[in-house]
């Protein structure tokens, strides 16, 4: 017959080994969200696994959305290899501006899925985001090249990004502008503004639009395609030597392929059909002077300087002379 001591302690065997059980039978998934960090336009989200069922984890991570009650049919990153006590992070991306999310960890398995407490966030401050415009140049006459660049974008996603220009300052894109269209990565790019005028200073900046409302604009940078510039200057006479000076004031864009004075003795308004002075091509600014031999006494000369590029000439006003 068993004594009271054995009973008693065989009880105690039985209901350690039954409370076990149940305690292994009732654990469940369960998983907490512990913080949104929102550092300018970088948002980190942090979880904590903290049990595991026997059917265990497949799946784990953060999901967020514009709605109050975000699930994983919204937007989410998904974690593998789930241990219970794991903390882990979330990096949240191609967000819009000035719109509040709610976010929260979850875990799930083939037949469930637990989430974690909601959370909510806003990217409201901008000033890490990088908007920067470089190297303007001139390509012809009528077009400039500029390129620019977008950089630490970091979550959030843009509207739309280019460049902008006008004949004024501060140019917007209500003036004229470039449009490449949504970004959510850092971008270098380039813009050619054309059918531009002649002597005429632009304004350019590069842009990013990160909703209706918010514009970021770069630096401004401005330039003047210069148009060919000649003048006619004095003369001199020596004998029957007429020097005649000009000044090439602006060699412009294209290459002067020819300058020099045109003159003539019968018509005040000279021109290259008439008589004509070359002194070629030109590749500086600056005074030239031509010779104009073989004056005649009692005679009125009309000059003017004049240049040509590709197909356009430049002249100066006509000037003229008694001899």
């Amino acid at each position: 017959m068993m004594s009271k001591k054995t009973i008693f302690f065989s009880l105690s065997i039985l209901l350690i080994l039954f409370s076990c059980k149940k305690i292994e039978l009732n654990r469940i998934n369960k998983v907490t969200t512990d913080e949104v960090s929102v550092l300018n336009t970088d948002v980190n989200a942090k979880g904590t696994i903290i049990d595991i069922s026997k059917e265990g984890i497949t799946k784990y991570g953060h999901c967020w959305s514009t709605n109050a009650i975000p699930t994983i049919n919204d937007f989410k990153i998904e974690f593998e290899n789930a241990v219970a006590g794991k903390e882990f992070t979330s990096t949240i991306s191609n967000l819009s501006a000035n719109t509040t999310y709610y976010v929260c960890a979850y875990a799930t398995n083939a037949n469930e899925t637990v989430y974690g407490d909601i959370n909510k966030f806003t990217i409201s401050s901008f000033s890490s985001v990088s908007v920067v415009s470089i190297q303007l140049q001139i390509q012809n006459e009528t077009t400039l090249s500029v390129n620019g660049s977008i950089g630490n974008l970091g979550s959030l996603i843009a509207l739309d990004y280019g460049h902008c220009w006008a004949t004024h300052s501060s140019p917007t894109i209500s003036d004229n502008k470039t449009s490449y269209g949504l970004t959510s990565a850092d971008v270098n790019f380039s813009s050619t503004p054309s059918t531009l005028n002649l002597e005429t200073t632009y304004y350019v900046r590069a842009y990013l639009k990160l909703d209706n409302n918010t514009f970021i604009y770069s630096n401004e940078l401005s330039i003047l395609i210069p148009d060919l510039v000649v003048t006619t200057d004095n003369y001199s006479t020596s004998g029957s030597t007429a020097t005649l000076q000009g000044t090439i004031v602006n060699l412009g864009v294209l290459p002067v392929i020819d300058y020099g004075q045109c003159w003539s003795s019968v018509t005040s308004n000279p021109n290259i059909n008439d008589n004509v002075l070359s002194k070629g091509s030109a590749t500086a600014t600056g005074v030239y002077y031509t010779n104009l031999p073989g004056l005649i006494s009692g005679t009125t000369y009309y000059y003017r300087a004049y240049a040509r590029k590709g197909t356009t000439l430049k002249y100066g006003i006509v000037k003229s002379f008694n001899y």
